[in-house]
């Protein structure tokens, strides 16, 4: 609304005194769309900064306040209007006086406008140009600076910054604004870009869309996992036609890898085998017809060399007869067919025993095992028990003597009570405490 009145206003004056309106915009602010659509900054009937760069701007009006050609007062206006917050001033000052900040919405300016100049000028793809703006910005302290720059205002951008607002830049040129630069004021192209000849020059298509190198699109590809057109599969579970289609979606940051089926696959399947590698159990896993999808290395040595030099031949040993490995394959067949677990604490196996859980994966599909050679336990676990029936033993031997020997105590003891009561009964009390034998 203030904008609008401000430019009604403005047009009204101009027509009333036979004027012209100049236009308050620049080369930043038409790059990013940010201005107001025709009734705003963006209107004017001419706009002398349209071809020149905020940051080339503050270059300037710093170059003259330190010439001191304007004089003292008028050159202290000038760094007045430096040190103010870029501001479209469209919301009041929030409660610490602060105004709204147009940077904290489009990007630093100077990361906007570097990004323009490599994008207008010389039409860099996305990549070379963070890569340029990373070794321009990433460390403050390395090449000089413009004179004058104040030292608040030397500052870097790491690469996450300056990823974030190469995207939003991106995004805002090529995707959003597009319409206003289409019915601009006329306006000075100065200096002239080898691609912008005049101002009507500084134009893209209406849908614009970035064009990528064979070499990024087959990078895309390889980071998931299609190393080779066999691997294109253009299943579209990812939502596009083609591999291709998402790949170029993945370098327009419209896409994530994990959009990919197939790829989320090999994810899980590298995940799952080096569960299975670590794991110091054998663990395997077969199909309804008993033939193994998977097995780890463990299992192969607990079922004896052969299995063991079969493994390291083909690992995983795939399509293999589980039967002819292990003496319990009738375990799987029932755990198949009725979905449940089975579980065998001690089975013998040759010289061994075995603990066995038997799981479903899928019923009457899939269902897997994982097999510990438990022998050392339980042979601690017998020598354990032996031990304890000994010290039982002896306990019990060293209580049946003491109980033998409190028996001959009792007997001498109840010897001497009874000598002592029949002496007592024989015992006549005389008068007055004499004793008569």
């Amino acid at each position: 609304m203030q904008a609008g009145l401000r430019t009604d206003y403005l047009f009204r004056l101009a027509n009333h005194h036979n004027g012209l309106v100049v236009g308050t915009g620049d080369l930043s602010e038409l790059g990013l769309g940010w201005c107001t659509y025709g009734v705003g900054d963006h209107m004017s009937h001419y706009n002398v900064n349209a071809s020149v760069s905020k940051t080339l701007i503050q270059h300037l009006i710093r170059f003259v306040a330190a010439s001191g050609d304007l004089g003292p007062a008028a050159s202290a206006i000038l760094l007045a209007i430096l040190e103010t917050e870029i501001s479209p001033e469209l919301v009041p000052p929030d409660a610490s006086g602060a105004i709204q900040s147009t940077e904290a919405s489009v990007g630093p300016y100077p990361l906007q406008d570097f990004n323009l100049f490599y994008t207008t000028r010389y039409g860099f793809r996305p990549s070379k140009i963070a890569y340029l703006a990373w070794n321009a910005w990433h460390d403050a302290t390395a090449g000089a600076w413009p004179p004058n720059t104040p030292a608040d205002k030397r500052v870097g951008y790491n690469l996450a910054t300056i990823r974030t607002w190469l995207r939003g830049f991106l995004h805002r040129f090529f995707a959003t604004s597009q319409f206003k630069r289409s019915v601009a004021p006329n306006g000075i192209a100065f200096p002239r870009p080898p691609i912008m000849e005049t101002l009507a020059d500084f134009r893209v298509a209406p849908v614009a869309v970035v064009r990528f190198p064979d070499s990024q699109i087959r990078e895309a590809l390889r980071n998931v996992g299609k190393l080779s057109p066999d691997d294109e599969l253009n299943c579209g579970g990812c939502g596009y036609e083609t591999c291709r289609n998402f790949a170029l979606a993945l370098l327009n940051a419209k896409a994530e890898a994990s959009m990919c089926v197939s790829y989320l696959r090999k994810q899980a399947q590298k995940k799952a085998n080096a569960l299975l590698r670590s794991i110091p159990s054998g663990v395997v896993i077969v199909d309804r017809d008993l033939r193994i999808i998977e097995c780890n290395r463990r299992f192969a040595e607990i079922f004896g060399e052969s299995n063991l030099l079969a493994f390291d031949a083909v690992p995983g040993m795939a399509g293999t007869d589980v039967r002819r490995i292990v003496p319990f394959s009738n375990y799987f067949s029932t755990c198949l067919s009725n979905g449940e677990d089975i579980r065998l604490e001690s089975l013998h196996f040759e010289d061994r025993l075995l603990g066995v859980t038997v799981f479903s994966i899928e019923p009457e599909e899939t269902a897997g095992a994982i097999i510990t050679d438990v022998t050392g336990t339980e042979l601690r676990r017998e020598e354990i028990a032996e031990r304890a029936r000994e010290v039982i033993t002896k306990n019990l031997a060293a209580v049946q003597d003491i109980a033998c020997k409190l028996g001959e105590n009792m007997a001498e003891t109840e010897i001497l009570l009874r000598s002592i009561s029949e002496n007592y009964a024989a015992t006549k009390l005389a008068p007055r405490g004499k004793i008569i034998l």
